[in-house]
C-alpha cells in the first residue's frame, strides 16, 4: 500500500518549470560570460572576466538541448512549439498561447546563447584565443550539430527507403 503523500500537479507542474527555467538561464549565463572571457582576451568585449565555465558548460548544453529536441520533437510540422503535451499547461486557449510563448522564448535563448558560440568562436577570435578558448569553439561546434538535429525533430525530416535496385532483385 503506497502512503506517501502525493504532489499536486500543478505543484509538480511549477517546480519542472522553475528548475527548467533555471537550467537555461545558467545556460545563458555560462555561455555569455564564456563569450566575454574570449573576446576579452582577444581584445575586445566587456573585460571583466568571472571564469570560464567549461565544466559545467557542455553538461548545460545537453540539458537544454534535450529540452527543446524533446519539445520540438512532438510539435506537428508547422505549429508553433508548445509545453502543453508534457502536461506542463492546460490546454485552454489563454493558456496554450502562454505555453506556446514560454517554449518560444525557451528555444530564442537556446538559439541565441548557442549562435553567439558558434560565431564568436569560429569567425570572431584569433587562432591563439581559439586555442586558448577551445571550448567555446568546440560548443558553437555541438550547438550547430544539434541545431541541425532539432530542425529535423520539428520539420519530422525521415530518410525516404530505398527502391531495391536490380542487382538485389
Amino acid at each position: 500500500m503506497d502512503t506517501a503523500p502525493k504532489i499536486p500537479p500543478t505543484a509538480r507542474n511549477a517546480i519542472l518549470a522553475v528548475i527548467t527555467i533555471s537550467l537555461l538561464i545558467l545556460y545563458a549565463f555560462a555561455v555569455a560570460t564564456l563569450v566575454n572571457d574570449a573576446l576579452c582576451a582577444d581584445g575586445r568585449g566587456n573585460c571583466r572576466t568571472i571564469g570560464q565555465p567549461t565544466e559545467l558548460i557542455a553538461t548545460l548544453q545537453s540539458v537544454v538541448s534535450a529540452i527543446i529536441i524533446a519539445v520540438l520533437a512532438v510539435t506537428p510540422s508547422k505549429s508553433l512549439p508548445n509545453l502543453a503535451r508534457f502536461g506542463g499547461l492546460s490546454t485552454s486557449t489563454h493558456r496554450l498561447d502562454l505555453a506556446s510563448l514560454i517554449a518560444l522564448a525557451y528555444c530564442l535563448v537556446w538559439l541565441v546563447a548557442g549562435g553567439a558560440a558558434f560565431v564568436v568562436g569560429h569567425f570572431l577570435l584569433s587562432a591563439q584565443a581559439k586555442v586558448q578558448f577551445s571550448s567555446l569553439v568546440d560548443l558553437g561546434t555541438s550547438w550547430l550539430g544539434l541545431v541541425i538535429g532539432a530542425a529535423y525533430a520539428y520539420l519530422g525530416v525521415e530518410p525516404k527507403p530505398m527502391e531495391p535496385t536490380s542487382a538485389s532483385k
